[in-house]
C-alpha cells in the first residue's frame, strides 16, 4: 500500500500501533495511529482534511466540487462538525433535513445511535478533529469499551457544538456515494 500511495504522489506515514481486530485493542491502536498522523506539521499547516481510509471508494462526478461545497459549508457554520460521503447502501434521506444544494443534516433519529461521526470519508476541520482525537486518546481509560465512531461523534459535539441535532451532514448519496471494499465478502467477490 506505501509503495502504490508512494508512486502517486501521497506522502505516507507509517504509523505501527496494534490493530488486532479484538476487544479494544483495534480502536485504540486506530487513534494511537492517528494522533501520530494529526500531530505532523503537513497536517496542522491544513484547515481541513478529508478523513478517508483505504479501503473505502468514492463514487460520483465533480468529486472537487463536491469537497469545496462541503468546506464552504465548514467556513460559514461552525456548529457543523464534518460533511460525509455516505456508504453506498444508506441511500435513505427520510430522516435527515436538506440544508443546502446536494448536502443533508443527519436527524436525531437518522441511526438507532442517533446522529454522530462515521469513519465513512468525511470532510473536517483540522484543528477539530486532532482536539478530539487528542481528548480521546488522552480518556481513552474512561471510554473504552465503546464503538469508536460513537466516541468520536459524542466527543466532536461535546467539544465544538451547542446544536442539539444537524451536526453530522452528508452529501446527497444519489449524488456522490462511497463503497466499503475493506469486507471479506468484497474480496471473495472480486477474487
Amino acid at each position: 500500500m506505501e509503495d502504490w500511495l508512494s508512486g502517486r504522489g501521497f506522502n505516507v506515514l507509517r504509523t505501527h500501533k496494534n490493530w488486532d481486530k479484538v476487544g479494544d485493542q483495534h480502536a485504540e491502536g486506530y487513534y494511537g495511529d492517528m494522533y501520530t498522523l494529526m500531530s505532523t506539521q503537513a497536517v496542522q499547516n491544513q484547515p481541513y482534511m478529508l478523513l478517508l481510509e483505504d479501503d473505502w471508494l468514492i463514487n460520483g462526478e465533480d468529486l472537487i466540487g463536491y469537497f469545496k461545497k462541503g468546506v464552504e459549508l465548514l467556513k460559514k457554520n461552525k456548529d457543523v462538525l464534518c460533511v460525509r460521503v455516505n456508504d453506498e447502501i444508506n441511500q435513505d434521506v427520510s430522516r435527515a433535513t436538506k440544508i443546502g444544494a446536494n448536502i443533508y443534516a443527519q436527524n436525531k433519529d437518522y441511526t438507532k445511535f442517533g446522529e454522530t461521526l462515521t469513519f465513512q470519508p468525511t470532510i473536517l476541520r483540522v484543528r477539530d478533529w486532532y482536539a478530539a482525537v487528542r481528548f480521546i486518546n488522552k480518556n481513552w481509560h474512561q471510554l473504552k469499551g465503546n464503538h469508536c465512531e460513537l466516541v468520536s461523534g459524542s466527543i466532536m459535539k461535546y467539544l465544538f457544538s451547542d446544536k442539539e441535532e444537524g451536526c453530522f451532514t452528508f452529501f446527497d448519496p444519489a449524488k456522490l456515494s462511497a463503497k466499503h471494499i475493506g469486507t471479506e465478502e468484497f474480496a471473495n467477490e472480486h477474487r
